[in-house]
């Protein structure tokens, strides 16, 4: 039976809660995440974070393995402080469930979770596979929405960049279509991953900073990017 927690949390993300909510291993959710729909629930797992991109996995083999029939795709609020620091780590997250949505890309995941708090949980490092972070500065004038093309299977990702904000994810070599959020071209330009993946103790990885304008989409160097 699942525990209920009362909690007055003022999150990281500079959210307060004040409610009730269901302290449940991620496998309840994934059997049944209609029955805890639109309830504020606690999960503990594995978090894999690159950007807008957070996904909770039930544990470390299936973060290692990439299963996401064992995770579930966690929203941030636009407002959410970057969590990149998190991936590997287990973490504790509060939120609401929402069993009407499966991920950004509208399938992949049984349910999403609107992230209201999320910390630290304990346990040991995952180290999971890293690719190459790609971090898009927004310097349009507008918000944006950014779709990611490789060379071989087509559109990999999208997410949004808001106006004078930045946002990222891993990258490949391709194609970047730069859209207004309500779909007109803005631009686009082209991706070149030139750096080998590397994997610290810290779970860090190679980043590639790319600035976005209304004339295309150009590499930026990381001393520039860096500060950014």
């Amino acid at each position: 039976m699942p525990l209920w927690i009362k909690s007055v949390v003022v999150c990281s993300i500079g959210i307060t809660i004040v409610s009730q909510s269901y302290a449940l291993q991620l496998s309840e959710i994934l059997k049944n995440p209609r029955r805890f729909d639109a309830q504020s629930v606690s999960l503990t797992g594995v978090a894999d974070v690159e950007g807008d991109q957070f996904i909770l996995y039930e544990n470390a083999e299936a973060a290692l393995k990439t299963e996401l029939n064992h995770a579930i795709f966690v929203r941030q609020p636009v407002s959410t402080v970057n969590l990149d620091r998190l991936r590997g780590r287990w973490v504790k997250v509060i939120g609401i469930l929402d069993a009407e949505r499966h991920g950004p890309r509208g399938i992949g995941f049984a349910c999403d979770v609107l992230l209201q708090h999320v910390s630290l949980a304990g346990g040991r490092l995952v180290r999971l596979p890293v690719g190459v972070l790609g971090r898009f500065r927004n310097e349009t004038g507008t918000d944006v929405h950014v779709k990611l093309f490789d060379n071989h299977s087509g559109l990999y990702a999208e997410f949004d960049v808001p106006r004078q904000g930045f946002n990222g994810l891993a990258v490949k070599s391709g194609q970047v279509i730069v859209t207004t959020l309500g779909g007109s071209a803005v631009t686009k330009g082209d991706i070149l991953v030139n750096v080998e993946p590397r994997l610290t103790l810290t779970g860090e990885t190679a980043i590639l900073y790319f600035r976005i304008t209304t004339h295309g989409v150009e590499s930026v160097a990381p001393n520039v990017g860096k500060k950014w």
